[in-house]
């Protein structure tokens, strides 16, 4: 196990178009995606992420724990990060999760918080990639105490 992983890179930009660590790790050919290759007819977000992928911002998941055998379960516990250039420095940390005991025959399960989004949001913030105005158009979710709209400049 400890072989495989050192295989593995703990750091990787976010605009690389071939994510499949796995994939790449165990020599698996996943199939070529179609939306790259379409261009979409309004903004969206699948645009402002990918307009976000183009900066030089990088998902880090290296453990942040040795592995451990739980219940008859490996459990692995990575950073999921996404911070400009890896270099950290995100103010907020990951939620702790309970993770329940493995059930069922699954040969993996996965746990994820909105923690990568969140400090991808962040840095983005910070490095002034996002310019976000929020207004009456917006959802109606979003909801502030004045009558106008919000011009939030990220």
């Amino acid at each position: 196990m400890n072989r495989l992983l050192t295989t593995m890179p703990l750091k990787v930009r976010i605009n690389e178009n071939d994510l499949d660590i796995i994939g790449q790790t165990f020599g698996i050919a996943k199939p070529k995606s179609k939306l790259g290759q379409q261009g979409l007819k309004n903004f969206t977000l699948i645009h402002f992420v990918q307009n976000l992928r183009e900066k030089n911002l990088l998902l880090d998941y290296q453990l942040t724990a040795d592995p451990f055998v739980q219940n008859g379960a490996i459990a692995m516990l990575a950073k999921g990060e996404i911070s400009w250039r890896g270099n950290g420095g995100t103010p907020f940390y990951p939620p702790n999760v309970r993770i329940p005991f493995p059930h069922g025959v699954h040969m993996v399960e996965f746990y994820a918080t909105d923690y990568i989004a969140n400090s991808m949001l962040y840095h983005a913030y910070k490095q002034h990639l996002m310019d976000v105005v929020v207004g009456p158009e917006s959802s109606p979710q979003l909801k502030d105490s004045t009558d106008g709209f919000v011009v939030i400049k990220l």
